[in-house]
């Protein structure tokens, strides 16, 4: 190859080869013909690149490519960025542009992220020196299309670049009328609004994806507008919306673009319904079911094989087993997440999503420092990168280990910044709002503030009611007849546990449910 290169015979370049190792230049190791030649330093490299004029370099780099992409090279499983590389610095933009974007589909598929995301933004670099036509823009369409997922699985969603990257998306597409790419930059701009914690907002961009979805009739498009929407409304706290979306999302779904969705998304459509639909199916008074779909969600996962998406399915689906109060199963779920995702390099997971849930893991064991420690770790890294989306649930976690640790003061003055998040004008993460309200309850009767314990745990409950959150009543439940008991309302305390509690069919081995029952015994039920 390097022959060919230099358009010299085989016998003249090994004579130009072993006179430069006599002057000490270059390196060489091994026999002829299985030789290698390397320079004595970078320096000396740079030197001798940098001595050749600018269109010598040039060609060298375009003769260089040429020869790689023969069919006869003898090298047919070269990178795509080796080539990227040689056409790049031949000038040969149109040429390089598509293989910087096959670099970095393949860094994807192999999870390595942070290579990926370079591979594609080198491909923007050029896209940028190209005069405008049509070409330009679709380039660049490709490449964002892929990029904005990359960035998400790398860094999450709430980061800036992912703003950007799917703004940009979105003025493309309008000027080409690429209906499709529109709706791929209107989901990074939803599900960018999202992860910061403007869950009112998201829902705008959700329903605006869902109806242009809907009015180009593209069953595609459709699957990632319910896709927003069960994620906002879910959030939201309209638990009932959120599945109902989701069963219109499965409907249209077929298994075998599975690859699609994890190109566009980071996860595979039945994933994201798996995770989210076991939350709402706990949350809705059914713990065994929420556990089943739990298990069968990270199975699922398994199966597509996607690095990325199976941490996601056990990290977000581990949610059920603290719900439950089953703590080796979280732990268990937390581990595998945190091994798989360093082996893989993605910080998202093991900086990030792993931490709070070991935090909560510690508190329930009694751990309340250490627990408020990782907690305030995974927290304080993810709001680094613009993300709010679940601190207001997390946070309430701090406040419990707190007003433990005996800083009730401390822990009302926690609760309060998850209050103020909730009902921020545009944000309105309700989905753990009767949980934040139960928690505030709680810290106030430790304080034998009783009647404003009772004000919180009733406007914990009355939420709770209109999300028909069956679980998350029974929790308020469980503390609200406590308070009452003491305040002398056993009556009260006595139907009001019970009402809730006879409601359930399922879940009676587990931690709230075996506490409802010790309680109502307690009461005389």
């Amino acid at each position: 190859m390097l022959a060919n290169i230099c358009q010299l015979s085989i016998a003249k370049l090994d004579r130009a080869l072993e006179a430069l190792a006599e002057t000490g230049l270059i390196y060489r190791r091994g026999t002829l013909p299985h030789v290698v030649y390397t320079f004595k330093h970078a320096l000396v490299q740079e030197a001798a690149y940098d001595s050749l004029l600018k269109s010598n370099r040039q060609q060298f780099h375009l003769r260089i490519a040429q020869i790689l992409e023969a069919p006869l090279s003898g090298h047919p499983d070269h990178p795509p960025e080796l080539l990227a590389h040689h056409y790049t610095q031949s000038a040969q933009i149109t040429k390089a542009i598509p293989l910087w974007q096959r670099a970095g589909e393949q860094a994807w598929a192999r999870v390595a992220l942070r290579e990926a995301i370079a591979h594609f933004q080198r491909g923007l670099e050029l896209v940028h020196q190209l005069g405008p036509s049509v070409e330009r823009d679709e380039y660049e369409l490709s490449i964002r299309e892929l990029l904005h997922a990359a960035w998400a699985s790398f860094r999450g969603w709430a980061v800036p670049e992912v703003t950007e990257n799917a703004a940009a998306t979105v003025e493309l597409a309008k000027r080409r009328g690429k209906v499709d790419s529109l709706l791929i930059g209107l989901f990074g701009l939803s599900a960018s609004a999202f992860t910061q914690g403007r869950i009112a907002e998201s829902l705008d961009w959700a329903e605006r994806m869902l109806g242009e979805g809907k009015d180009a009739k593209e069953n595609d498009l459709e699957i990632l507008g319910h896709r927003a929407c069960m994620y906002s409304h879910f959030f939201h706290g309209e638990l009932l919306e959120a599945r109902r979306h989701s069963e219109q999302l499965l409907a249209r779904y077929r298994p075998e673009h599975s690859n699609r969705w994890l190109q566009l998304t980071g996860q595979d459509m039945q994933t994201s319904v798996g995770v989210w639909s076991s939350h709402w199916t706990w949350m809705l008074g059914y713990p065994d079911d929420a556990a089943k779909i739990a298990e069968e969600t990270v199975d699922q996962a398994r199966r597509v094989g996607h690095v990325f998406n199976l941490c996601f399915a056990l990290i977000r689906s581990s949610d059920v087993f603290h719900y439950r109060g089953e703590l080796d199963r979280l732990a268990e779920r937390i581990r595998e997440a945190d091994t798989l995702a360093r082996e893989q390099s993605i910080p998202l997971i093991y900086n990030m999503l792993v931490p709070p849930l070991e935090g909560i893991a510690q508190i329930n064991n009694g751990q309340f420092s250490e627990g408020i420690s990782s907690l305030r770790r995974g927290i304080e890294r993810w709001i680094s990168l613009g993300g709010h989306l679940l601190n207001p649930y997390l946070k309430s976690f701090i406040a419990e280990a707190m007003a433990f640790e005996g800083d009730v003061e401390g822990a009302l003055h926690v609760i309060e910044e998850c209050l103020q998040q909730i009902e921020r004008q545009g944000w309105e993460e309700r989905v753990h709002l009767a949980e934040v309200l139960r928690l505030k309850g709680w810290i106030l009767a430790r304080q034998n503030r009783l009647k404003e314990a009772e004000r919180e745990l009733y406007a914990s409950l009355k939420w709770a009611r209109q999300q028909q959150a069956k679980s998350w009543e029974l929790r308020t439940s469980i503390t609200l007849a406590q308070v009452l008991a003491r305040s002398g309302k056993r009556v009260s305390a006595l139907e009001t546990l019970s009402t809730v509690y006879d409601w359930f069919s399922q879940g009676f081995a587990t931690r709230d449910l075996r506490e409802a029952k010790a309680l109502l015994e307690e009461l005389g039920y």
